[in-house]
Order: structure tokens, then C-alpha cells, then sequence
């Protein structure tokens, strides 16, 4: 479940007798579905979970989305449990739980059968104002043209040559940490500086020249354009987890798009926010699809959404229009920045954890500058990304619906409530099911016995691997962190280009720790993507003390 407090904003937004009126009407449609759906699902209700004693409102919803540190009682019930159980949804709605690999494997390739919930479309929906998430069923022509035309934008020979400016971006990033450096109190060592909203600004600036061939300039403005301001302000309206947002976001798809519009125009902040938004990223993603339509397809002044717009020109068939591109292009800004920085985030929150391992990591980056070694070469700096992808999956948790009715493969036995021992699960159309990414990423049975432990080590000797195991989840090292299927997350290589080139330069350049009881001050929390929590402000942030490995100008 997406979080996000936009849906209860509105809700509230709206003349009380609308609201009471919707809400008892919403109210009548869940509890007759619910009613409905019980009596075909009864094999689901064997299956073993932590539905006792819990709120009929919320269910477990707010242990699962809402726990400090994230994955506090998810992890405990896969341990209880195991990889399938079942939990409480809002109004007692039975939800089921996964993290079982051969089950994940097939709800990722069998698009047909298991898509996005309603929620999702109706959160962009709410966002954009428009329908941006094409489904898969039904043939899912739209969203196959859409991936065939930016998966070819994503491959690695069209991101090599966008790796200089990469490292230009993140010079200029160290460049800004020296500064704070310098401008530190000279009687205060332990002065610690914000590195999240830093790698905000990074990733923003690489989004830029990399997807769009604009210049943001956020590392040097500390914020950027109106551009790159409008879209952290709709980010922020996600920052803010909390059971009025759970319960908002289950009632939500059953208002009618008639009321949403309307609702859409109310004078309140929230609405104020996704106006101005909408108004900014329209304009510039039009404008910026007119500039690109006189580019080459070998060009790369237009950044990779140019390419797609100069080689879609020569298409007939797969042709996709103006409006189509225009909405990906909103949606590749929103998808690709936050996510990308709050890996990076985690990654130095990790190397400011473990000392030793990040002098290891430095040393081999140092080396490698002096022989020229690709960074795919550089396996402590890649087992560390790897390591903090598995341990820190931006997208902890995914959701999908069953569109028909199937049979769900299990990797390992499950012991139902009624003592039967299955290899499989037959699976209801309407079936709720939330997909454990964190939970697979931190299996004992895939891992190993310390799964739970932050361990780059494992991957120095390529051991987990994809390209050693017969069946893998995801495109990257068996990790389930960015997804698979035809909902795999198509901008994965160039997360990973920009996690290698950003800590490449970094890292040389500066050690990172914590001070005095700052290590305890971050929490992960789920709020959109997993973000660094302080539990003072209870805002995102990460603050680190900074060390130059090298005399200024050095």
C-alpha cells in the first residue's frame, strides 16, 4: 500500500453532510463486498497470521506501514509465520501476505492474472489527473507499447555516455560538502552535515541533463528550478504515514471520478500543491517534447525522454502519441529521483556503520582511478550497493489483485490452520495480495543464516549472483528490490549507474560517521519509499560528521 495523506486530505476537505452521505454510501459497498468476497475465499481464512485482536477499522495495517523502524512486526511474522500469511486489511478485509520466491516469481510474470490494485490508479489519478498507469490485462497494448519505447532509452550503451556528466554533478556535490566543511564552527568536531537533502539535489540535477537534458541546478541552488520545487512538494505530501492516510487510501477507489474532480478544485493546501504541480510539470514536460521532436535519435542533447521522442518518430504501428509520452515523462521525474537519493542515503548511512569496510571500499576506488577499472569492476563498492539495495529496498512492499482465479506455486510447504500441509494455494479473483520485498530480501532460506545482518562481504565472492541460479525474482543479483515482470522497474540500470559514479566520488573524497548518539536518531520509515526518519524532527534527514581524506585542494 501506497502511503500517502493526500486521499483523507480531500476526504476532510468536503461539506460535512458530503461527506457522511459518501462515507456511509463507501461504508455499504465495502461491507457488501466484503460479504460477497468471504464466502469463495474460505481457503484463504485457513491460512496461519496475527489476525487476533485487532481493529476491525485498521486491521494490521498500521503495525505493517506505520512501525519505527520499518519492518519491526513484519519481520517478526515471517519469522512466526513464515513467507505466507494473512493479516487484516481495513474493515476486517482478509489480505494476504507473500515473500515466498517461487509465489513472487509467479505473481511478476503473469501480468494477466495479477495486476496493480485500484489504489494505485486512483493515487496517480489524484496526482496527475489523468489515467497514467495502463494495465496489463485486457491485452495490456498500451503499456507494452510504452515499455518497448523506454526500454530501449535504458539500455547500457545509451547510459555510458551520460556517466561524465554523472561525475560532474557529484564533483560539484563534493564541492558543496567541503563548503559546509569549511564553514563548519572551528570549536565544534562533531558540526554534522545533511547528507539527505544533498542527494536530493544530486540525484534531481542527474534526472535532469540524464532523462530530460536540462539543467536543474539543485546541488548549487540547494533546491533547484520551480520544476524540480514543485515536485518535492507533491513528494512531501507522502512524507506524512498515518491511519487517517491507511483508511483513505482503502475508501478512496470507490468514489466516483465525478466527486474526485470536484474535490480536485477545493481551496485547500493539498489541492493547491497538485494544481501547481500539474500547471508546472505540463507545461515543461510539453515544452520539452516540442524541443525534442528536431532531435536524432543518436543525440543526446534531450537526454534519454528525448531519444524516445526522436525514435518514436519513425515508428508507425507502435507509434505512441504526444500525451502519452507527456504523462510517462511527469511520472519518470516523480519515479526516479526520490527513489535513486534515498538508496544512496542508505548506502552511506551503511559505510558511516562499518568503518573498516568503508576504508576497504575506498582504498579499492582510489586504486582503481589509477588503472582506469570500469566500475562494474569494482566489487566492494557493487557489493556494498548490493548489499544496501537487499537491506534498504526503497520500495519495501508492492501490492497486486488477482484478476482471475489461479493457483499460487509455493517454494516451500505451508501448515494451514486446520492442520493440512500445501505446496500451493488456490487464489480467489479479487484476492488482495501484498508482495513482501523486504521480507524476501531478508529470508534466511535465500540469504542465509544472516540475513538480517548488513553483510556486503556475501557478495564479494558473486555467491547470490542471478546469473548463478537457475531462477531468479528481479533483473539484478536475485534481489526482489526492483520488482520483475512486466512491471519491473525499467529504470534500474541507471540507478545503479548513479549510485556507482555518486559514491565513486564521494567516497574518495571524504569519511563519513556518526556522532555522538546520532546512529540511533535515524529510524527507516515507509512513507512513499523507505525514507531516513529522524526521530526528533520527524522529518526525512540523515545528518553525517564529514572528514576530507585530503588537505582542501588537495
Amino acid at each position: 500500500m501506497v502511503q500517502i495523506a493526500l486521499p483523507f486530505d480531500l476526504l476532510n476537505a468536503a461539506h460535512p453532510w458530503t461527506l457522511t452521505l459518501l462515507t456511509v454510501a463507501i461504508c455499504t459497498v465495502l461491507l457488501a463486498r466484503r460479504l460477497w468476497f468471504v464466502r469463495g475465499k474460505l481457503h484463504v481464512r485457513d491460512i496461519p497470521g496475527p489476525v487476533d485482536n485487532v481493529s476491525w477499522l485498521y486491521g494490521n495495517l498500521p503495525e505493517l506501514l506505520l512501525s519505527r523502524p520499518y519492518g519491526k512486526f513484519e519481520f517478526q511474522w515471517q519469522e512466526q509465520y513464515g513467507s505466507i500469511y494473512r493479516f487484516k486489511g481495513c474493515f476486517s478485509e482478509d489480505l494476504l501476505f507473500i515473500s515466498d520466491p517461487a509465489a513472487i516469481r509467479y505473481i511478476f510474470n503473469s501480468a494477466k492474472l495479477f495486476d496493480f490494485s485500484p489504489n494505485r490508479s486512483f493515487i496517480a489519478f489524484l496526482i496527475f489527473e489523468k489515467e497514467c498507469i495502463p494495465a496489463l490485462r485486457n491485452g495490456g497494448e498500451v503499456h507494452r507499447r510504452i515499455k518497448n519505447a523506454f526500454s530501449a532509452a535504458f539500455t547500457p550503451a545509451r547510459l555510458q555516455p551520460y556517466v561524465p556528466v554523472m561525475r560532474d554533478i557529484s564533483r560539484k556535490a563534493a564541492d558543496k560538502l567541503m563548503q559546509k566543511y569549511l564553514e563548519r564552527e572551528p570549536n565544534d568536531p562533531n558540526a554534522a552535515v545533511d547528507i539527505y537533502h544533498l542527494l536530493q539535489h544530486v540525484t534531481s540535477d542527474i534526472i535532469g541533463e540524464v532523462g530530460f537534458g536540462q539543467q536543474f541546478n539543485a546541488v548549487e541552488t540547494n533546491g533547484g528550478d520551480k520544476v524540480v520545487q514543485s515536485h518535492q512538494n507533491v513528494i512531501m505530501l507522502g512524507s506524512r504515514p498515518s491511519k487517517s492516510a491507511i483508511l483513505g487510501e482503502t475508501i478512496i477507489p470507490y468514489v466516483p471520478r465525478i466527486i474526485l474532480r470536484l474535490m480536485l478544485r477545493l481551496p485547500t493546501r493539498t489541492v493547491r500543491t497538485l494544481q501547481s504541480f500539474r500547471a508546472v510539470s505540463e507545461a515543461w514536460a510539453s515544452a520539452l517534447l516540442r524541443d525534442s521532436l528536431h532531435l536524432s535519435e543518436d543525440s543526446t542533447d534531450g537526454g534519454l525522454v528525448g531519444f524516445v521522442v526522436s525514435s518514436n518518430k519513425n515508428l508507425k504501428h507502435e507509434r505512441l502519441s504526444f500525451s502519452e509520452i507527456s504523462r510517462q515523462t511527469s511520472m519518470f521525474l516523480v519515479a526516479g529521483q526520490e527513489t535513486t537519493a534515498n538508496a544512496l542515503t542508505w548506502a552511506l548511512y551503511a559505510l558511516a556503520k562499518q568503518p573498516i569496510w568503508q576504508d576497504q571500499v575506498r582504498k579499492e576506488i582510489i586504486e582503481a582511478e589509477n588503472s582506469e577499472s570500469s566500475l562494474d569492476k569494482l566489487n566492494y563498492l557493487n557489493a556494498h550497493i548490493k548489499e544496501t539495495l537487499r537491506f534498504y529496498p526503497t520500495g519495501p512492499l508492492t501490492e497486486r489483485m488477482a484478476f482471475e482465479d489461479t493457483i499460487l506455486p509455493l517454494s516451500r510447504p505451508v501448515t494451514t490452520i486446520s492442520g493440512r500441509v500445501i505446496t500451493e494455494l488456490p487464489i480467489r479473483k479479487g484476492q488482495m495480495i501484498h508482495v513482501g520485498i523486504a521480507s524476501y530480501n531478508r529470508d534466511p532460506h535465500v540469504w542465509g543464516p544472516d540475513a538480517h545482518t548488513f553483510n556486503p562481504s556475501r557478495w564479494v565472492d558473486d555467491r547470490y549472483d542471478s546469473g548463478d541460479l537457475p531462477e531468479s525474482i528481479g533483473p539484478y543479483s536475485n534481489l526482489a528490490t526492483f520488482v520483475g515482470g512486466a512491471r519491473m522497474c525499467l529504470g534500474w540500470r541507471l540507478a545503479l549507474l548513479e549510485m556507482q559514479v555518486v559514491l565513486s566520488e564521494l567516497i574518495p573524497k571524504f569519511r563519513f560517521s556518526f556522532g555522538p548518539g546520532q546512529e540511533d536518531s535515524v529510524m527507516p520509515s515507509f512513507a512513499l519509499t523507505l525514507l531516513p526518519i529522524d526521530v526528533g524532527s520527524e522529518k526525512p534527514s540523515l545528518k553525517l560528521l564529514i572528514q576530507p581524506t585530503q588537505p582542501y585542494g588537495g
